[in-house]
């Protein structure tokens, strides 16, 4: 398993990276920030061989829950799925040291939740599209907030 700082990553598929209209919402009481400000992610672990070692089947894209991290989902995979390659995503919001979130609360609801989810999908997507093949299959496999 490798892990590596996305910042210092080349655009493998040289694609062309999505925009959005962020849609920002109140102000957070549980994590600094504002619902919807536009995220980033900047850190994955990769299963062996830089998720390259099985290039004809589904890639999984892992996403961990609230107050977990990028370490959590892939040492699963290796039983569940030990024939598909995978990439662990750390969310970009920080609660402590070692703990992360995609949402600025651990259940957020109604537009708070709208305003969340759009800017993590939209950081997901980003990611994707900088670092992942265009004709590779991806498959998203997460728990908690990163299945929402």
């Amino acid at each position: 398993m490798t892990t590596m700082s996305t910042n210092d990553e080349p655009n493998r598929n040289n694609a062309q990276i999505n925009s959005y209209e962020p849609h920002i919402g109140r102000e957070s009481h549980v994590v600094p920030g504002r619902f919807g400000e536009p995220l980033k992610v900047t850190q994955a672990q990769y299963s062996q061989g830089n998720a390259a070692a099985h290039p004809t089947h589904p890639l999984l894209l892992l996403l961990h829950g609230w107050g977990s991290n990028e370490e959590d989902l892939l040492d699963l995979l290796r039983i569940v799925a030990p024939y598909n390659d995978a990439i662990a995503l750390r969310a970009p919001l920080k609660l402590e040291e070692g703990a992360y979130s995609w949402f600025h609360d651990a259940v957020p609801q109604r537009e708070d939740l709208d305003y969340d989810m759009y800017a993590a999908a939209a950081a997901i997507d980003e990611w994707v599209c900088a670092n992942i093949p265009e004709n590779r299959d991806v498959v998203p496999f997460g728990f908690s907030q990163g299945a929402a």
